[in-house]
This record gives C-alpha cells, sequence and structure tokens, in this order.
C-alpha cells in the first residue's frame, strides 16, 4: 500500500481544456453532469468547514479583490482555489483513523486558509477532498509550495527550465512531509513498486519491513502507557485508594502494609510480563481508539469554530464587495458631475437670461395699464370739468366752447 495525495490550483475561467472552480465544486457534490466516472454517485460526507460550492463563492470574493504583481486586477484566469485529495488503500483496515488524522494534518499545514472537506466513499478507494483560499491580501502562491517555488526562482533570474525544477522539488517535498507526517503511520509507501522499479518478491519484503518499523513504534508507546499503568496500580494499593472509597486517612496497619507490598510487588510483575505478546498490541490498539475518540470531539468543537470563523470571513468578504461597489459609484458620480458641469453652467445662464426679461416684460406691462387707466380716467375728469364751468360761466361762453376737445366729447 502506498500513499496517495495531490494539489492543484483552480481558477475562475479555466484555460482550454482545463476546470474551473465551479467544475471541481461540482464534481465534489456529486452534480450528474461533472461525475459521469462514477457508476453510482453518493452524497459527499462533510467532515469540517463548508461545502465545495461555499468555497467556490469563497475564492470568487478573494479574486475580486485581489492584485497581480504589478498591481493590477487578477485576471480570470489566474488561480485563485486550491485543491486536493489525499486518498487510502482499499483494502486498508484503518480509515477512522487516517482520516482523523488526514483533517489534523490539513488543519496544520493550511491553517485558517483551509474552508472545506468532504470524503467521498463512490470510488474505488476512500479518499478525502479539500479546498484552502487564501485570506485577504496573501498571495495565492502561500498555499501551493510548487507554485511559490517558481516564482522564487523566476525572480531570482532563472530560465523555464530551472523554474520548472524548482516547482518540482518543492513538490517533492511537500509528499516527503505528507509521508512522514502521516502516511507512514499507517504503513503506506511513500512511492509504489512500478516508480521504484521492485519486484513484486522486493516490494512484498519492504512492506513487511515497514509495518514492522511502524509495530515497534507502536509497541514503544504502549511500553510507555503500561508503566504509567505499573506506577499508578502500586501506588493505588500502598495509599489504599481503591476504588469506592474516600476515606482520608490510611485503612492498614504495619502488618498488612507488608502484604500490601507484596501484592503490589506482585502486580508490578504481572504488568511487567503484560508489556509482552497480546498486552502491548491491546493497549496500543485501545490508546488508538481513545484517540480517535478524542479526535473526534475536538474536531466536532473545532467546526464549529472554524464555521463561525468562515461566516465571519465571508462577512467581512461581502463587506469588501459592498465597500467596493460604494467607491466605484462615487467615482462614477463624480465624472458624471464634471462631464456635465459646462452645460449646468451654460443652462443656468440662460435661466438667469430668461427671468432678468420677464421682469422686463413685467415692468413694461405695468407702465402700459397705469398708462391705460389714466386714459380710461380723463373722460370724466372732463365730464366734471364741463360741469363745473356750467355752473360758473354764462350760457353765452358755453357756447363758445368746441364740443370736442383733445378727442372727447363735452356732453
Amino acid at each position: 500500500m502506498y500513499q496517495f495525495g495531490h494539489v492543484e490550483a483552480y481558477a475562475r475561467k479555466p484555460q482550454k481544456g482545463g476546470w474551473s472552480v465551479h467544475d471541481i465544486a461540482s464534481e465534489a457534490e456529486r452534480v450528474p453532469a461533472h461525475c459521469k466516472h462514477v457508476l453510482m454517485a453518493k452524497e459527499p460526507i462533510r467532515v469540517f468547514g463548508c461545502s465545495p460550492k461555499e468555497a467556490v463563492a469563497l475564492a470568487e470574493a478573494w479574486g475580486a479583490q485581489a492584485k497581480d504583481g504589478l498591481g493590477r486586477k487578477l485576471r480570470s484566469d489566474a488561480p485563485v482555489l486550491l485543491a486536493g485529495i489525499l486518498s487510502y488503500p482499499k483494502d486498508g483496515q484503518e480509515w477512522s483513523a487516517f482520516k482523523a488524522q488526514a483533517l489534523i494534518w490539513l488543519r496544520k499545514t493550511y491553517g485558517s486558509a483551509l474552508k472545506s472537506v468532504v470524503v467521498h466513499q463512490d470510488e474505488s478507494h476512500p479518499h478525502l477532498h479539500f479546498y484552502a483560499v487564501p485570506e485577504f491580501g496573501q498571495d495565492f502562491n502561500v498555499l501551493h509550495p510548487g507554485r511559490a517555488a517558481a516564482a522564487k526562482a523566476k525572480r531570482n533570474g532563472d530560465q523555464k527550465a530551472l523554474q520548472q525544477r524548482a516547482h518540482n522539488e518543492a513538490m517533492r517535498a511537500w509528499q516527503d512531509r505528507l509521508y512522514l507526517e502521516l502516511g507512514r503511520d499507517f504503513g503506506l509507501a511513500r512511492i509504489g513498486p512500478k516508480r521504484q522499479r521492485l519486484t513484486r518478491r522486493e516490494w512484498k519484503a519492504q512492506q513487511a519491513a515497514q509495518q514492522a518499523i511502524l509495530a515497534a513504534e507502536r509497541a514503544a508507546k504502549a511500553e510507555a502507557v503500561l508503566s504509567k499503568q505499573q506506577q499508578a496500580r502500586v501506588m493505588l494499593h500502598i495509599e489504599g485508594r481503591e476504588v469506592g472509597l474516600l476515606r482520608k486517612q490510611r485503612l492498614y496497619d504495619r502488618a498488612e502494609l507488608d502484604r500490601v507490598r507484596d501484592r503490589a510487588f506482585a502486580e508490578g510483575i504481572t504488568v511487567q510480563m503484560g508489556r509482552q505478546g497480546e498486552a502491548a498490541k491491546i493497549v496500543a490498539e485501545r490508546r488508538i481508539f481513545v484517540s480517535e475518540n478524542i479526535l473526534k470531539i475536538e474536531g466536532d468543537s473545532k467546526n464549529i469554530q472554524a464555521h463561525l470563523a468562515e461566516q465571519e470571513a465571508a462577512l467581512k468578504a461581502r463587506e469588501c464587495a459592498v465597500a467596493y461597489q460604494e467607491q466605484q459609484l462615487q467615482v462614477w458620480a463624480v465624472q458624471l458631475t464634471e462631464q456635465q458641469r459646462e452645460p449646468l453652467a451654460e443652462a443656468e445662464a440662460k435661466l438667469a437670461l430668461a427671468r432678468r426679461r420677464l421682469e422686463e416684460s413685467q415692468d413694461r406691462e405695468k407702465a402700459l395699464k397705469a398708462r391705460v387707466e389714466r386714459a380710461e380716467r380723463l373722460p370724466i375728469l372732463l365730464s366734471k370739468l364741463r360741469k363745473e364751468l356750467r355752473q360758473q360761466l354764462p350760457e353765452a361762453v358755453l357756447e363758445l366752447i368746441p364740443r370736442q376737445s383733445h378727442g372727447y366729447g363735452m356732453g
């Protein structure tokens, strides 16, 4: 059995013949059009964080605000999501333990960038899919050791061949770390027989040697556990603190203490002999079982915390997107104001001229009304004057006054 681990970078818009972030998420979530290679597809089991599609949404939000090395907006075909696979042999007996340890390794390796881990058990080998997204302000290459090494070689002025070599060496180092920190504990070989060009007999011999080393390491761990058990049980007899007794005083006189000492010595020999054979195996298996359950409980509590942290990160991403949109609206408003400033000034000048002309016409209208009113009052005044003259002047003089004066009749 040998390890299989793989990581790949994906973009929002794939290159020709490649997969986008949406394609890889759809395959993980078993969308029918994207999992035709699986005969009987089953719903993935989420073991950490959000769903793959939610991880893609976080990756797109990161890509919307990210800049390239020259400070320009990130291209749509630039990577925004790191996706990987950790597989376990189909005939392996420790899948549950491997799954728990793999999750611990992923969280240790990628930290807060790890957004989602799901399990597939509907293919020939059970495996985990994991997805990571950089934090805001980070470069994508912090997640991908191969791309980081190639970028460093490029900055140093190395040619493309040397950049590719740096990439390959960094990825081999990633595989070595995966083997030393995860695969080796489960008896998985670093490299398969075909890559090493071994015969089946040589491969079986190598596997047996690795299993022997692993068994020795587990026996050493069990040895430490048994030593602690021996000390605890001997002290239990000497101090008289057997199960169910809560009294503080000692429970034995001197003669009884001698008998307890003999019992403790005999118990110590029994435990010492129990270190050999099946006892070591049983204790080691129990210790592994307890560790798995502890890890599961810790994983569940940390999953809740991680989910809350992811929700906060998603909220911050949305806030950043909203702030960016508001900034764009302000820029557009300034541009629109500048474009309309001159027509607006011209319109204001025309409006002021129209107001002045309106006021002048209103003044002329008032003067004309006054003249009309005076003209309308003139016949009345002349009539009054004629009446007064009739009263004051003799009749002979009135006949000398013309009947028309200034175009108005006198009577």
